[in-house]
């Protein structure tokens, strides 16, 4: 199987408690050699 797109949720997945992307999670979508696409409930404005 190889994966060729990643969805992540953006509170409390991409985002930390201070609402900001740690270096860490940073480096990772970064390095990655795959499509990454943010999904939320929140509205397209506040994303």
């Amino acid at each position: 199987m190889t994966i060729k797109q990643i969805f992540l949720d953006m509170d409390g997945t991409l985002l930390n408690e201070q609402g900001t992307v740690s270096d860490d999670n940073r480096r990772t979508v970064a390095d990655s050699v795959c499509s990454v696409t943010l999904v939320s409930a929140r509205a397209p404005m506040e994303m």
